[in-house]
Parts: C-alpha cells; structure tokens; sequence
C-alpha cells in the first residue's frame, strides 16, 4: 500500500519546494513464508550475499572456485543439487588463463557455465573509444544485473569484493550501502553471492579479522571463514555467522592437491608452448579438530632447533669428556666444529658448571673441566689426591691448583708472618688460621 506524505511540515529555507515522497509498508499477515534454503547445505544460503574471509594461501579463491565448478555441474550439496546452472565469476588478483581455468578444470567444472566477468565498456571522448573499466559497486549493480539475467546464473563470485568497493573500506557508511544494495540485488534476481574479503595478521576473534569495516562481518548475511592449518597440512573452514538459519559453528578440513589437467583422451594436455597444465584440487575432509578462530589464535610454531648455548653445552660435555683442556684449545675447537663464539661458550661453562683453574697464578693460560658431578666424566682419585688440591673458590667459580708442596710451604710462611712480633715490640695475639693449623699438625704444636 502507498501512503502519499509531505517530506516536511515547514517551508524550506533555502527556497525550495516541498515535495512529495512516498514510503511502502507490507501487512506481515500478507507475507508468504519461505523455509531457508541453501546453495551448500548448512554452510552458504542460497540467494543471499556471504563474505568468505580468509589470509593469503588459506585456500579460500580455491574453495570458492570449486563452489562454483560444483554449481555448473549441478553436484554442490544443496537446494541446487540435481541442476546444474551458469556462474558468474569476477577477480581482480587471479589470471584467467593460468590460475582461474585450471583451477576449474582441475575441480571438473563445465566450463561452457563459468562465465569470466571482465568488467564494463565505457565510452571514451569518442563515442567510438571504448574502454574496458573495473567494476565499481553500488555504481555498476546494473551491469550485474545485465550479466546476471542474460545468462541466468545461479551465483557470483567476487574476488575480492573489497577492490570493488566505491568508497572507503574502513567506512561503515561506505560498506553497508554496497552489501545492502548487493543484497537486494541477490534477493529479487535468485543470484547467491561469494565476496571474498582478506583478514588481518596476528591472533583475535574470528568476527574482527576481515579486514576494513566491521560492516563486512556485521552488514553481511553470512560469514565462512577459512585458515590454514600447517601443522596438519590441511585448511579449515567454518562459519562465523549466518543470519538465516540456524549456525552451526562446526569446523571442517579440505586439502588442496596440484593436478595435471588431461585431454578427452587422458592424455597430458599442454599449453600452446607444449607445456604441461596443472591446477589445484580441493578435496573436502571431515571435521576439524580445531577451530578458524583457534587457528588464529595458535602461537606460531618454533623449529626444534637448540640456541647457541645449549649446541655449546652439549658440545663442552663431550669436549671435555676425556679431561681438562687449555681455553685457547676450546674457543679454537668450538669456533670450528660448531661456530659459537666465546659469549655463547662463558654462558654453557656457568650453565654446566665448568671448573676453571690458571695454570699460573700471573699468567700461563685457564684450564676448562667438567665438575665432579657431571656423568660425563668420571674424575681419578690422583686428580683429588695427587698433584692438585683444590682450594676455595677465588672468584666467578675460578679455582687455582697448585701443587702441595707449593702449598705447604706457603702456610709455613703464612704461619711466620703471623707469629713475628710487631715493630713495637709486642708479640701477636692473632690467631692462625684453622687450615694452616691443620696443614702444621705434623710441624708442632700451636699454642693458642
């Protein structure tokens, strides 16, 4: 029913005339119901506009383009299953003759129903001068239309939709006012489309990844989302909102394989260069394990590969296995065999524990050996009761040997200096040490 109205109820001030506009209503009790219908059952509704958001390599153009193939063979489980119909597909980023017609000869699509959109003719000065210009939408809804009811196609392919946006991406106005407009186009010519939409890097919710506008998850009637799974080897796709029907957020696997595109006669068929042809496959799995949006959120995987530390401390270990080794011999042997540099070395030496000792006090040279406690290295009792008597630590867990007699004959002399009397005359009250009076036992008695 149409209701004349005035626009306004009072005088415009800037000189114009009222004018009269008119607005439509329908009674609901005057609405025939329709139950949903599907162009892939549970997944993509048939006549309505669904983005399918995906990154780079998901595999989200080649499940679409399968979609498509499965449409012109009238074999996509659905409302359309049994019939096959003519399909419309318009890319801006994939070439026609290497990407796009294999990939739908690979999938078995009849290619008398894919229909390529190329864009529109515009006029140039010269009525004559035509030239191929991009589709621009809402603008160019007409030239859909025009393709669409010549050909009777059954669904549309935008890829991606975004490219075609006259307008801001990031402005809602901008997105809302295409898809609407798609939208109706869809609904009043029986033509289900596919937008494809890129999504952003990094972790986040499924819904917020298309990137651009929140419109083109919000304004769209259904959403699929697709990632790749690389641990598994395979993409996952599911749906992230579906406004007609009920949502089923269930994630399913598909993989894509490379395949040689034959001729009638099952032979190998080339391009004109006597080139083999190939193109992808999609092959739909069963259901996924993890989810789009788990995917995304997945951290990224780490290669097992050790640091530099841990290659110099499991080379120490087995370095040093068979005894102690001059510092200058370890860095020469480490830069070599495993290409670590000292910083990377002093770090696995603390980390294991590496007992360090100078071959001289005043120079001559550090010797590396493992601890006691390493399983590495089994030490012999000459190396704790022969030539060398470790001491307390100096510093940095450094130790020095030196020999016994050596040392003996230093606490002998600590011991003297110790006991000689002051310049003043007075004899010193200061105690030995404990050590050296367990090094003198066998010299005398120490009086206290």
């Amino acid at each position: 029913m149409w209701f004349p109205i005035w626009s306004d109820y009072t005088e415009p001030k800037d000189g114009r005339k009222w004018e009269l506009r008119s607005y439509s209503v329908t009674r609901a009790s005057e609405v025939e119901m329709e139950s949903v219908k599907f162009l892939w059952e549970g997944k993509i509704p048939l006549d309505l506009v669904t983005i399918m958001g995906g990154k780079g390599g998901s595999g989200k153009s080649t499940l679409a383009t399968f979609l498509a193939a499965k449409v012109s063979q009238g074999t996509l489980e659905g409302n359309l299953y049994g019939q096959p119909r003519n399909v419309v597909i318009y890319s801006t980023e994939d070439d026609k003759a290497r990407v796009i017609t294999p990939r739908l000869t690979a999938n078995g699509a009849d290619l008398d129903r894919c229909l390529l959109l190329n864009g529109k003719y515009v006029e140039g000065e010269d009525p004559e001068d035509e030239y191929l210009a991009s589709i621009r939408l809402p603008s160019d809804i007409a030239t859909l239309i025009e393709v669409v009811e010549d050909h009777e196609a059954a669904l549309l392919v935008i890829d991606p939709i975004s490219l075609t946006l006259e307008g801001d991406n990031d402005k809602a106005q901008d997105v809302q006012r295409m898809l609407r407009r798609l939208g109706e186009f869809a609904e009043n010519k029986r033509c289900s489309v596919i937008g494809i939409v890129h999504v952003s890097k990094g972790p986040g919710r499924a819904r917020d990844k298309l990137l651009g506008s929140t419109q083109w998850h919000d304004a769209a009637r259904a959403v699929l989302m697709v990632e790749a799974d690389e641990q598994r080897g395979c993409s996952v796709y599911g749906l992230e909102k579906l406004n007609a029907g009920e949502l089923d957020r269930t994630a399913y696997e598909f993989t894509l394989h490379g395949v040689p595109i034959k001729n009638p006669d099952g032979t190998q068929k080339t391009d004109k260069d006597g080139l083999p042809l190939a193109g992808s496959k999609v092959q739909l799995g069963g259901v996924s394990p993890v989810s789009v949006e788990e995917l995304y959120n997945r951290p990224p995987k780490t290669e097992n590969q050790p640091t530099k530390v841990e290659k110099a401390k499991e080379w120490l270990e087995g370095f040093l296995a068979d005894g102690a080794k001059q510092k200058t011999e370890i860095d020469k042997a480490a830069s070599a065999e495993i290409g670590v540099d000292n910083n990377a070395l002093y770090r696995a030496s603390k980390e294991l524990g590496i007992v360090k000792h100078r071959l001289d006090k005043f120079g001559g040279g550090t010797m590396w050996e493992l601890p006691f406690t390493s399983p590495n290295l089994a030490r012999k009792e000459s190396d704790v009761n022969g030539s060398g008597t470790p001491t307390l630590p100096l510093d940095s867990g450094e130790i020095t040997f030196t020999s016994r007699s050596h040392q003996l004959s230093r606490n002998e002399a600590n011991m003297k200096r110790t006991e000689k009397p002051r310049d003043n005359g007075e004899k010193s009250n200061r105690k030995p040490h404990s050590h050296h009076l367990q090094d003198t036992q066998g010299q005398g008695e120490v009086n206290e």
